[in-house]
């Protein structure tokens, strides 16, 4: 994607550049006023805003919506929410990302402590794995994010440290997260399937909580669409693309939440059925893969391969490693506790041996 002069980076002009509309202003507009928000496109439901930036040109007010505009709202919900819920300096803001990233990362970790404490793992381990495996899931989540979205972030490589703008890919987190905490898990001893297991319900609730952030953000769009639950995103501080600005499209952020609801109340109803190590996370990895492939054809990201997203080909990869172990587990039952991943007793620990009663 080619940057153009004036672009703020994702594709968008900034605020203060956004030229007043031509003479005669948009069609569905009265001669002389400028176009509305949305035109022709956008529903009868308009979520406010905190702070409106309004194009030169505009007169105060314009720009939003008034009663006789509800004529031209046919379908959707329109979203003129700023992703900045107030300023705390010249560099420094409150963000709605932040807010809602905040609380998943809460909830994630307040349920897998409580799960590990449930399984008769050590609870001060389990909060310090917790920590690291936050951090490496922080890294990864930006850094798959960087790679996806390059041609932005080659132009301004400063943005890249911007995390609290958005811009966090979800699979990136799991594989950072999940790759740290096993190694931290390794080195303090803890089985390693126990640790997954119990980790698996939060993280799938974490990540519903964490989609709740993407709906004021914009940075989670979907395709347009031309369904009456369509989203339209009207502030020009929405991470959307400019050419979808007043565009109804998918509200990707609500299917994916739903889907991870439903999986979390998979995961919750099954982690006291499953009996062998394991197959709660692989589980929760192979249906994740599952519902994001079929769901990712509701956004509008770049191609990769195949004609498929890059969460379409991550997710293809996931399954096809988490179907054969998941088999595996099934097949040696709960009585094989062992695993790579699953440390050894330490060199000289005591042994105590079944002996015959009466000797």
């Amino acid at each position: 994607m080619a940057l153009r002069a004036g672009d703020d980076g994702l594709g968008r002009p900034h605020p203060r550049r956004l030229r007043p509309p031509a003479a005669g202003g948009a069609a569905g507009a009265p001669a002389g006023e400028p176009p509305l928000p949305g035109t022709g496109t956008a529903g009868p439901v308009a979520i406010g805003t905190h702070r409106t930036i309004r194009p030169r040109g505009i007169p105060h007010g314009k720009a939003r919506f008034e009663p006789r505009d509800r004529r031209l709202l046919l379908n959707g919900i329109v979203i003129d929410i700023d992703p900045v819920i107030v300023h705390l300096g010249p560099f420094a803001a409150l963000r709605w990302y932040s807010l809602f990233f905040m609380l998943a990362i809460v909830v994630g970790v307040g349920l897998g402590v409580r799960e590990a404490a449930r399984k008769g793992l050590p609870r001060e381990a389990v909060e310090t794995l917790a920590l690291w495996a936050v951090a490496g899931g922080l890294v990864g989540a930006r850094l798959f994010h960087v790679v996806d979205r390059w041609d932005l972030y080659a132009a301004e490589p400063f943005r890249i440290l911007n995390v609290w703008e958005g811009g966090l890919a979800v699979y990136g987190g799991i594989i950072g997260g999940v790759l740290t905490g096993l190694i931290y898990g390794w080195r303090r001893k803890l089985p390693g399937w126990k640790l997954l297991d119990a980790a698996a319900p939060g993280m799938i609730l974490g990540q519903a909580v964490g989609r709740l952030a993407c709906i004021p953000n914009g940075d989670a769009y979907g395709a347009p669409a031309n369904v009456p639950w369509a989203v339209t995103y009207t502030n020009p501080q929405a991470m959307v693309p400019r050419d979808l600005l007043g565009v109804p499209t998918h509200p990707y952020p609500v299917y994916e939440m739903v889907f991870d609801l439903a999986l979390f109340g998979l995961l919750w109803r099954l982690r006291s059925v499953f009996k062998t190590d394991g197959l709660l996370f692989l589980t929760y990895v192979g249906v994740y893969a599952v519902g994001r492939f079929l769901l990712t054809f509701f956004r509008m990201e770049r191609i990769w391969f195949w004609g498929l997203q890059e969460a379409q080909v991550i997710a293809l990869l996931a399954l096809a490693l988490a179907l054969p172990l998941l088999l595996w587990r099934l097949r040696v039952g709960p009585s094989v506790a062992g695993l790579a991943l699953d440390p050894q007793p330490a060199t000289g620990t005591p042994v105590r041996r079944a002996t015959r009663k009466g000797k």
